[in-house]
């Protein structure tokens, strides 16, 4: 992806990561997107499908965040500890957005 688009896409993930966080998954809107990126809906729909699509994008990019983060416990050690210590921010930012009734309705008839 080229420079611009990436940094697009960025400011889209941003704002829809900063959205989603304060008010879910119904609370997040393309329009809302939009006016927090500063980017028309049409970029927005260039790089992600519809709300769906972005909402995994934010929650696949806060993922590899927290999982380039994460400490490897060395060789032999229970990665009990390490996942015990690093999956409450992750679980706690993927249950914010999912948990709303559309979200949860959508994938539990799936």
């Amino acid at each position: 992806m080229a420079g611009l688009a990436l940094e697009s896409r960025q400011r889209i993930l941003d704002a829809a990561a900063e959205i989603a966080g304060e008010r879910g998954y119904e609370g997040t809107s393309i329009a809302a997107v939009s006016a927090k990126c500063g980017l028309p809906a049409s970029s927005i729909y260039w790089h992600f499908e519809n709300k769906d699509n972005l909402i995994a994008a934010v929650i696949e990019r806060s993922f590899e965040t927290w999982l380039a983060e994460v400490e490897l416990p060395d060789e032999g050690a229970p990665q009990r500890s390490v996942v015990s210590t690093n999956q409450h921010g992750t679980i706690m930012v993927v249950a914010r957005i999912a948990a709303s009734p559309t979200m949860l309705s959508r994938h539990m008839s799936a």
